[in-house]
């Protein structure tokens, strides 16, 4: 407690940064309205949120100080979009030996010692 009180400057900002919504910080820090909207765009894509949302200020962080393939503020997308992720885990399990099914109704899931070793259908 004693740690936190002596270092309150530093600590009361940085618990703001994960805590507040990026609309509070955007203003304290830029004037111009279209520069606090442009800016803003990083604190929701992705988040199904508002920068007006209490934890904003976090996700514009995380989006402007991330990185990808070692490139900062740069983001990554996958090729044919998030679908193409699912095509990829079932193309590996199906190649791993896995049989894939939608829409099926899961009687009961077989397992031994912890480990899952098949599924029980419904009959249809």
């Amino acid at each position: 407690m004693r740690v936190g009180v002596r270092n309150r400057q530093t600590l009361v900002p940085l618990y703001e940064l994960f805590t507040a919504p990026a609309s509070q910080l955007l203003g304290r820090w830029f004037e111009s309205e279209i520069l606090k909207a442009t800016l803003a765009t990083d604190a929701v894509i992705g988040a199904l949120t508002s920068p007006h949302q209490a934890g904003s200020a976090y996700v514009l962080l995380h989006h402007v100080m991330g990185e990808a393939a070692g490139k900062q503020g740069v983001w990554a997308y996958v090729e044919g979009g998030m679908g193409a992720v699912s095509t990829a885990i079932a193309a590996a399990a199906q190649e791993a030996g896995a049989e894939l099914l939608t829409d099926a109704t899961v009687r009961r899931i077989l397992h031994t010692e912890g480990r899952v070793t098949g599924v029980t259908m419904e009959v249809s």
